[in-house]
């Protein structure tokens, strides 16, 4: 490339060199006149003396038009800048009145000076959100939908932030498969937010859908989702519905199966939780159920030992 470059300039000098070479010897050999009348005036001179003043002149007008051409663009650009300014400053205040109207609830006015000054300032995401949001209150779950459109087509990073929003309308609206459906492709990207891990928790529990709860607690574990109180609750209830399925579904076992299934289940159960009161005496009275006394009375006896309890 550089060398092309090399060659291209050589081959221009020469041409300049030739070009320069024939206007000297067509000065040279023949250099003009010119004769320009006006009235009593009469103005004599060469020709190229004339050309030169005359592309000397078109130069200066053409730098002078470039000159005024520019500035005029400044101008226009100046006053563009602040009257864009002098919008986002009102957009940014009208914004701020709407998202004090959201706080306090005020969803009719929230949602109507945040759509108003969403498309004024310079991140329109959080006007939207908090629109939508002002919308589903109202009832208005349409109109809730399109401005969360609007939300996720103001930004390249604003998809989480609407997935959310929407999860959590759908759970409030008791629509748990729709909020399932939402926070699942979210949780593909996302699959360690604290939020979506929540939001996930909720929706399990609402579908009471202890599989996939057990499945999660170890990353609510994990990331400190809720408190530890909070997090022991959901796992006792997590075991109790476990050792309730097997009751439930007693009756239409074989005889044979019924105890391994039982031992299977209650093998499952943490140590700690299996010495809690209700666990001992659900598993001993199923124990005692199935005619085994000695196992029943064995288990009773140890914790006991350990703790009493009426």
């Amino acid at each position: 490339m550089t060398r092309w470059a090399t060659i291209r300039g050589l081959l221009l000098f020469c041409l300049f060199l030739v070009l320069g070479a024939g206007v000297y010897y067509l000065v040279a050999k023949e250099a003009g006149y010119l004769l320009i009348v006006w009235g009593r005036t009469s103005i004599e001179t060469s020709l190229w003396f004339a050309l030169s003043c005359l592309i000397v002149v078109v130069v200066l007008l053409r730098l002078v038009w470039v000159m005024v051409h520019r500035g005029s663009r400044g101008i226009v650009a100046a006053r563009k800048m602040l009257l864009i300014n002098g919008n986002s400053d009102e957009a940014q205040a009208k914004t701020l009145d709407g998202l004090i109207d959201y706080i306090e609830g005020d969803w009719p006015s929230a949602r109507k000076k945040l759509t108003r000054s969403a498309d004024k300032v310079s991140a329109p995401l959080l006007n939207y959100l908090a629109a939508a949001r002002s919308a589903y209150e109202m009832g208005d779950e349409q109109a809730a939908l399109e401005l969360l459109h609007q939300a996720e087509t103001s930004t390249e990073r604003g998809g989480l932030a609407v997935a959310i929003t929407q999860a959590r309308m759908q759970l409030d609206n008791g629509r748990f498969e729709q909020a399932l459906a939402t926070l699942e492709r979210t949780a593909a990207h996302n699959p360690e937010h604290p939020v979506v891990l929540h939001l996930r928790q909720r929706v399990y529990l609402a579908l009471k859908d202890w599989a996939a709860l057990k499945a999660l607690l170890p990353q609510l574990v994990k990331h400190n989702i809720g408190t530890a109180d909070s997090r022991r609750h959901l796992e006792v209830s997590l075991y109790r519905e476990q050792l309730l399925a097997y009751i439930n579904q007693q009756e239409s076992l074989e005889a044979t199966e019924q105890y391994p299934l039982l031992e299977q289940v209650w093998s499952a159960i943490p140590r700690y939780l299996q010495r809690e009161p209700w666990f001992l005496a659900t598993y001993a009275g199923q124990l005692m159920a199935l005619g085994k006394h000695d196992s029943a009375e064995k288990h009773l006896a140890s914790n006991l030992n350990r703790q009493w309890h009426g």
